[in-house]
């Protein structure tokens, strides 16, 4: 059942609910560092948490801190460079003020900069959210430019 997130008590209470049946209950600490990381495995607050997301979510690797990373996927634009956000396509719904400022200089988005090549205070890239809590990271939107993808 798909949820959304919009305050770190939700995300807690998700976890919470997962390790109910535990034998052996995770700390207070771990539970908390879990509903981080699963806040920014979804990209934020007020995102989806859907049933693709809670089945890929590492609650093992969560409890001990370790940041869920995604596989990140370079794409190169085409001659219409608007059909990669058309339905269907890597870039749909692409929302570029699904993130504030801060993102920017996540370790999140250094894996996107790193994978584009480029550094990561480039003023030309821009940062976005796709569906699922993906993120991704455009510069321009011409033919044989490149663009990184986080994939589920």
């Amino acid at each position: 059942m798909d949820q959304t997130i919009t305050t770190i008590r939700d995300a807690e209470r998700i976890i919470n609910s997962w390790t109910e049946r535990y034998l052996v209950q995770p700390t207070d600490e771990q539970k908390r560092k879990a509903a981080r990381l699963l806040v920014e495995y979804i990209g934020g607050y007020g995102k989806v948490l859907d049933d693709t997301l809670i089945e890929s979510f590492d609650l093992e690797a969560a409890f001990k801190g370790k940041q869920q990373k995604r596989k990140i996927t370079v794409c190169r634009f085409g001659p219409n460079p608007e059909v990669a956000f058309e339905k269907g396509h890597r870039l749909a719904g692409f929302d570029d003020e699904g993130l504030g400022m801060g993102d920017y200089s996540s370790a999140r988005a250094a894996r996107l900069y790193k994978a584009l090549g480029t550094a990561n205070d480039d003023e030309e890239m821009v940062l976005g959210t796709l569906p699922g809590g993906r993120w991704a990271m455009i510069g321009l939107t011409v033919d044989g430019h490149e663009y990184a993808v986080e994939e589920n």
